[in-house]
Formats: C-alpha cells, sequence, structure tokens
C-alpha cells in the first residue's frame, strides 16, 4: 500500500519511474530525491520573500545574510537539477553530488541555529523554524539516498560521463 502512495504521488508529478533508466531505482528513493528537491526550491522562494518583505518593510526587520541566501542559492540549483534529470529519466545520484548537498544543507542548518542563538525573539523562531525543520527533513533524505547508493554498490549511477570530465 505506501508503494502505490508512492507511485501515484510520483505520477502526479509526472515523473515515470518505471522506465528503463529508473526502474532499477527503488521508488523511494526516486520519491526523496522529488521530496527533497520540492522543498528546498519551495524554501528558496520562500526566504527570497521574506528577504524582500524585509527590506521593504511589509514585515519586520530581519539582518540579511548573503552567506545564507547564497547556500540556499546552492540549493535550489541542485534541487532544480535534480528535477530537471527525473523528467529526464534520469537521477544523478553521484557520491560529489550527495556529499555536497549535505554540507549546503547542514551548513544552512547550522547557519540558522546560530543566527537564532544570536537574534533571539519569537518573530525570528516563528520565522526560521519551519525552515529549520525542512532542512532537517532535507538532510536526512539525503542521508537516506547516500545509505541506499552504498549499499547497492552505485548500481544507480546514471550520469554518462563525458570526455571532459575529471575523474579523480
Amino acid at each position: 500500500m505506501e508503494n502505490k502512495l508512492i507511485e501515484k504521488i510520483l505520477e502526479s508529478f509526472n515523473i515515470q519511474h518505471d522506465v528503463e533508466k529508473l526502474k532499477p531505482i527503488p521508488n523511494r528513493v526516486i520519491f526523496a530525491s522529488a521530496f527533497l528537491s520540492a522543498s528546498a526550491l519551495t524554501q528558496f522562494i520562500l526566504d527570497v520573500i521574506l528577504e524582500t518583505s524585509s527590506f521593504f518593510d511589509l514585515i519586520p526587520k530581519i539582518p540579511f545574510r548573503v552567506d545564507f541566501l547564497s547556500l540556499t542559492t546552492i540549493s535550489a540549483f541542485l534541487a532544480y537539477q535534480t528535477l530537471i534529470g527525473l523528467r529526464k529519466r534520469e537521477l544523478d545520484v553521484t557520491e560529489n553530488s550527495l556529499q555536497l548537498g549535505s554540507i549546503v544543507e547542514s551548513a544552512l542548518i547550522i547557519g540558522d541555529l546560530i543566527f537564532l542563538y544570536n537574534n533571539p525573539g519569537l518573530f525570528l523562531i516563528g520565522v526560521r523554524l519551519p525552515f529549520l525543520f525542512f532542512t532537517t527533513i532535507n538532510l536526512i533524505l539525503i542521508i537516506y539516498i547516500w545509505i541506499k547508493v552504498i549499499n547497492e554498490g552505485h548500481k544507480y549511477v546514471y550520469k554518462k560521463r563525458r570526455k571532459t570530465d575529471i575523474v579523480a
């Protein structure tokens, strides 16, 4: 029953999980990738709205953090690329993608915790707490995908290397 629910959700996002390239990948990994991507993109859009609203005094002032917005942008870019890959029926779960994603999400969590510690207040806690919650879920999903990939011996890596790719 759980697998059927995941299949219906994937189909609602027009992600065909049973095509040749994605067929060997468990639906849970595809779903985790899609959820992670949607979450990161949503958080980016909401962060931009919050920063803009604060700048134009539509909400109480929030200290601007260019470093945090940069990390959120990187996270959104990774999410966008993952969604494009899923639409192309490919899933890039190479180790470097997972490493970068885990570093970015960890830095976002640490950044929010430090920000909340240095700027106490109910408004900021109320604003940042949902972001902190979903970023933590994103990190857990990255770890889940990483474990699945490692346990399966990297058989889910479908991105073909180009001649110009540098291989260590």
